[in-house]
């Protein structure tokens, strides 16, 4: 089980749809205009939170009639985002839960939190958004972002993972804070043995799997992780 967030940036339909088959989510968190991509999917929020100044207060009005959900209006001059409003309401769902199972898995597991609709043409916000992946991992929460071509995903620590649950060709690492020490990569086309990657540094974009089992070690820093592809995943598009 899990927490699904959706925004308002670009969804493309085929691959959210093809990746979201057969997951169960305990709340589905629409973010302002996400809500649409909501119906689209032919799923059903719990929780509806923004401004609204995209959705606008007709379709607002709808799902504020509809039983069983939560809408949170908030004025637009305000400090958070709509999307980090959403990402404290799914990190109050999930920090209780992780605290519960004790120590965090050393291997990769993406999708306690699911953000979609979090890349777009708004650059600005998309930055922001990958950025915010950092408040999950500093509270021991796994959590990432998905659009048509990537998976987004940000470490503190090492981790474990295989071939066959890489989304598409391509692995890629950034420095998220001024350098990340140490690292060592193994299992991968290109491995690295203690190097340490600076924040301006391209040295670690366009990796690829060479073994089945790979890892990803390193000892200080955070490192945000970039598994992409040239087409849209899962061969849509």
């Amino acid at each position: 089980m899990a927490t699904l967030i959706v925004a308002g940036g670009d969804v493309f339909l085929p691959v959210a749809s093809s990746y979201l088959k057969g997951r169960e989510f305990d709340h589905i968190i629409a973010v302002d205009a996400g809500v649409l991509a909501v119906e689209k999917l032919g799923l059903s929020a719990d929780y509806l939170v923004g401004d609204f100044d995209t959705l606008g207060e007709e379709k607002l009005a709808y799902w504020e009639n509809l039983p069983n959900i939560s809408v949170k209006k908030y004025n637009p001059q305000k400090d958070d985002t709509d999307m980090e409003i959403a990402v404290k309401l799914a990190l109050r769902f999930e920090e209780e839960k992780t605290k519960a199972q004790g120590n965090v898995s050393d291997r990769f597991f993406p999708e306690q939190v699911l953000l979609i609709g979090a890349t777009g043409t708004r650059l600005d916000h998309t930055l922001a958004n990958i950025s915010m992946l950092s408040q999950f991992e500093a509270a021991g929460v796994p959590a990432c972002i998905l659009d048509a071509h990537n998976r987004l995903s940000m470490h503190g620590r090492g981790f474990c993972l295989s071939k066959k649950e890489l989304l598409g060709k391509y692995i890629s690492f950034v420095a998220f804070t001024k350098e990340v020490s140490g690292i060592t990569l193994k299992g991968f086309c290109y491995p690295l043995d203690g190097y340490t990657l600076r924040k301006e540094s391209s040295r670690c974009i366009s990796n690829e799997a060479c073994g089945e089992e790979l890892s990803v070690e390193f000892s200080e820093g955070e490192l945000l992780m970039v598994e992409s592809a040239d087409t849209a995943l899962y061969g849509a598009g």
